[in-house]
């Protein structure tokens, strides 16, 4: 809803009045937010929701036509970036053998096995884990669509070794929760992808200490969390983080895009 209050706010700042709008005004409504250097998948944004909004328009008698009739916005159709085996092997390897470091190792695992969306890796809970067939029931995920994934074998170990760690092992309980058990952020879960990256890329065994600040809100004021190499930041719902250079991790399991699998061991 957010982001549909936001690109509805812009367009009105843009085009005050509803009687002037038509495939001219949108054209160049278009044109100004180009012109912005927004990335194509932010204009698209914009598109789809200007598209859901005239189509419920019409739908209400609003409007007689759809101005955006005849115009198209499309986007690139490239594939991710994902971290190599290297970059995961020693990112997992500074996972120590804390109670942090059990549950981070188990759930980056699980990250790159199964190529979970962080929402869906933040909403699991111990009972959908079936050690018996190596088998996740993923709910609610992209388009509220429930789907059964299959586990690696070092998966399924790190797992059960968390499990044995867990500070509230009930089967309703979240799978990957704080030591306090409370579930994990969206901002912690990048967070401690963001610390063992950097880890990772500099060869330390612990944090070298608060490697990442809070930043002024992003210009462009989108909600939505960007996470490409080429950005210096992040933003998470207006929050920065700085980005570290060499995060290997940032670049794919981060955003549950990774589709690669770790070797069983």
């Amino acid at each position: 809803m957010r982001i549909y209050t936001f690109w509805l706010e812009r367009l009105a700042a843009a085009i005050p009045a509803i009687d002037v709008l038509d495939p001219l005004t949108l054209t160049r409504f278009f044109a100004q937010l180009r012109e912005r250097h927004l990335k194509p998948t932010t204009l698209h944004q914009a598109y789809r929701v200007l598209r859901t909004f005239f189509r419920w328009a019409r739908a209400m008698c609003v409007i007689t036509c759809d101005p955006l009739a005849g115009l198209t916005v499309r986007t690139p159709q490239t594939l991710p970036t994902v971290p190599t085996e290297e970059e995961l092997r020693a990112v997992l390897g500074r996972c120590d053998l804390t109670l942090e470091g059990g549950r981070n190792r188990a759930m980056l695992l699980l990250m790159v096995d199964a190529g979970l969306r962080q929402g869906e890796v933040r909403r699991l809970l111990i009972e959908e884990v079936e050690f018996g067939s190596r088998t996740l029931m993923v709910r609610q995920g992209k388009g509220a669509k429930d789907r059964t994934v299959a586990l690696n074998p070092t998966t399924v170990r790190a797992l059960r070794a968390w499990i044995a760690m867990h500070p509230a092992p009930r089967p309703e309980s979240f799978l990957f929760v704080s030591r306090d058990g409370r579930p994990l952020t969206e901002r912690h879960l990048i967070q401690i992808c963001h610390r063992l990256s950097k880890r990772a890329a500099s060869g330390q065994t612990r944090s070298p200490g608060c490697c990442y600040r809070r930043v002024r809100k992003q210009r462009t004021g989108s909600p939505h969390l960007k996470a490409r190499p080429s950005q210096g930041r992040m933003a998470v719902k207006g929050k920065g983080i700085r980005r570290c250079s060499g995060c290997p991790l940032i670049r794919g399991a981060l955003v549950g895009i990774a589709r690669s699998r770790v070797r069983d061991s």
